[in-house]
C-alpha cells in the first residue's frame, strides 16, 4: 500500500535533515524529484479559462430562466457573478425557500388539466424560472398568481440534447476541479503553494459554476417553458413586490412634484421625499431580492475563502526551515519568514488592510468586516419586518429597528446604499483583486530572480511551485 503523498514529503524531510552540505540536496532530489512545477503564464490562462466559462454558463442560466429581458438587471447580475461566483449558489437557496413557502400556501393541485400542478411549480420557481408581465419586467414563478400561470412542453430535439451534452462535459469539468483543489487539501496539504490565491479564486469560480451547470441541467430536464394568462379585466394579479414595479414611473412622478413645489417645507421632509424618490429608482433597476441574494453570495464567499484554514498544515514549511539550516545562501532567491512565535498578532497591510498573523497564517479581516456588516444587515431587518418578533416587542424598539434598517442598514436608502451594502460589497470585491494582483507582481519576481538562482533555489522552487500529476490529466482546457 503506498503511501499518500504528505506522508512521503514530511518522511523526505526528516530523513534528509540528518545529512550535510550537497548530500542534502541529492537526497531531497531523489525523494522529492526535479519538478519545475507550474507557470504564471500558465495559472493566468486556465484562470481566465474558468472565468468566461463560468460567466458564459451562468449568462446561459439567465437565459433558460427568463430574465435577459431586462438587460439592466441582467447585467449588474453578471458583474456580480465574476466578483463573487457564490451568488448563484445564493439565489439557488434564495429561491427554494420562497416557493416552499408560497408552495405549502397552495398545496392544492388546479383543477383544470392545462394548468401546473403545485410541485411542478413549485419545481419551475425553485429552478428560477421567470415570466414576463405587461411591462415586460421579468417576475419570479413563485410571485405570479398560480391561477394565472400555465406551461407548455417542449420537444426533446437535437438542440436539446447537445445543449445536455455540453452541460454534462461542463459538470465533468468542474467536477475535476473539485477534485485537483480536494488533492491540494489533502496530498500536497504539508507543501506550501505559491499559487493559492490563484487557486483559491479558481476554486470559487467553480462553486459558482457547479451550481448553475446542475441549475441548468435541471431546466433543460425539466423542458418546459412558463407563461401568464391574462386576468378578464387585464390586471396584473401578482404580488405586492411586483405591482410596485408596474407603479415605479406614476409613484416617482407624484413623489418629485411633491419634492418640488413643497420648497418651504422642512429639511427632514425633503430628505424623506428625495430619499422615496432613491429607493423606487432603486427597486426598479436593483430590486431589493436581488441585494439579498448579493448579501448571501458575500457569506458564502466568507466562508469558501476560510474553509482553507481548516486544511492548513503546520509542517508546510518544512522543507523552507530545512535549506536554512543547511544553505542559508540559498534562501537570497526563495525566502519566507524565519519560524517565531504561534500567538497572534495584529497587523496592517498598506493594500490588503488589517490581518491577524498566526504563526506563519496569515488570515486578512477585510472579508469578515463584510460579512459582519451583511450579518447586521440581515438581523436589523428581521428585527424591523418580522411580524412574531414585533408583538413581542415594544413600540420603542420597533421604530429603532425600522429606522436603523430604512437609513442606515437596509441597503434601499440614499444613505446606506453606497455606504453601507456597496461598502460591504467593495471590501470583498478588493480584498480578492489587491491579492490576486500582489500574488501575481510576487510570482513575475520570484521567477526572473530564479533564472539565475542556484540549484538549491530551482529545488525550493519545485517544492513549492508544484503540479500535481492529475493536474493536465484532469483539466479539458
Amino acid at each position: 500500500m503506498s503511501l499518500p503523498k504528505a506522508t512521503l514529503f514530511r518522511y523526505a524531510i526528516q530523513t534528509c535533515r540528518s545529512l550535510e552540505n550537497e548530500a542534502v540536496y541529492n537526497c531531497l532530489v531523489s525523494s522529492l524529484g526535479k519538478s519545475s512545477g507550474r507557470t504564471l503564464k500558465e495559472v493566468l490562462i486556465r484562470s481566465v479559462g474558468i472565468q468566461v466559462i463560468s460567466l458564459a454558463l451562468y449568462g446561459h442560466l439567465m437565459s433558460m430562466q427568463g430574465i435577459t429581458s431586462a438587460p439592466w438587471r441582467t447585467f449588474t447580475m453578471l458583474l456580480v457573478f465574476i466578483f463573487i461566483p457564490e451568488l448563484s449558489v445564493a439565489q439557488f437557496f434564495s429561491r427554494v425557500f420562497k416557493s416552499s413557502i408560497q408552495w405549502l400556501r397552495s398545496r392544492s393541485p388546479s383543477p383544470e388539466p392545462s394548468r401546473p400542478s403545485s410541485l411542478w411549480r413549485w419545481g419551475g420557481a425553485c429552478l428560477g424560472s421567470h415570466i414576463s408581465i405587461r411591462s415586460g419586467t421579468p417576475v419570479p414563478l413563485y410571485e405570479a398568481d398560480p391561477n394565472q400561470v400555465h406551461y407548455k412542453r417542449s420537444a426533446y430535439g437535437v438542440t436539446w440534447f447537445g445543449r445536455f451534452v455540453l452541460l454534462v462535459v461542463l459538470l465533468i469539468q468542474y467536477s475535476s476541479s473539485l477534485g485537483i483543489r480536494y488533492r491540494a487539501l489533502t496530498a500536497f496539504s504539508d507543501r506550501w503553494n505559491s499559487y493559492t490565491l490563484f487557486d483559491l479564486r479558481n476554486f470559487n469560480l467553480v462553486i459558482g459554476g457547479t451550481a448553475a451547470v446542475l441549475n441548468s441541467m435541471l431546466l433543460a430536464m425539466l423542458n418546459v417553458t412558463w407563461d401568464r394568462t391574462p386576468a378578464p379585466s387585464d390586471v396584473e394579479s401578482l404580488q405586492p413586490s411586483s405591482t410596485v414595479e408596474l407603479r415605479t414611473h406614476e409613484m416617482q412622478q407624484n413623489l418629485e412634484s411633491e419634492a418640488t413645489l413643497q420648497s418651504s417645507a422642512s429639511i427632514w421632509r425633503k430628505i424623506q421625499a428625495y430619499n422615496n424618490i432613491f429607493m423606487i429608482r432603486v427597486n426598479s433597476l436593483f430590486p431589493a431580492a436581488l441585494q439579498h441574494n448579493i448579501e448571501g453570495g458575500i457569506i458564502l464567499h466568507t466562508i469558501t475563502r476560510s474553509m482553507s484554514l481548516f486544511f492548513f498544515s503546520p509542517d508546510f514549511l518544512d522543507l523552507s526551515v530545512l535549506i536554512m539550516e543547511k544553505n542559508p545562501r540559498a534562501l537570497g532567491l526563495v525566502s519566507l519568514r524565519k519560524p517565531g512565535k504561534s500567538g497572534l498578532s495584529w497587523l496592517f497591510d498598506p493594500i490588503m488592510g488589517p490581518f491577524l498573523r498566526w504563526g506563519f497564517l496569515d488570515i486578512y479581516l477585510l472579508p469578515y468586516i463584510s460579512t459582519t456588516l451583511v450579518l447586521i444587515a440581515c438581523g436589523f431587518r428581521f428585527m424591523a419586518h418580522n411580524t412574531f418578533v414585533g408583538e413581542h416587542m415594544s413600540r420603542p424598539a420597533r421604530e429603532f429597528f425600522k429606522f436603523c434598517d430604512k437609513w442606515i442598514t437596509g441597503g434601499r436608502s440614499n444613505v446606506s446604499f453606497p455606504f453601507f451594502f456597496g461598502f460591504a460589497l467593495c471590501l470583498t470585491v478588493w480584498v480578492d483583486l489587491a491579492g490576486l494582483a500582489t500574488n501575481a507582481r510576487w510570482q513575475v519576481r520570484w521567477s526572473s530572480a530564479l533564472e539565475q538562482g542556484t540549484h538549491w533555489d530551482r529545488l525550493h522552487a519545485g517544492a513549492y511551485m508544484y503540479k500535481d500529476p492529475w493536474y493536465d490529466s484532469m483539466y479539458i482546457l
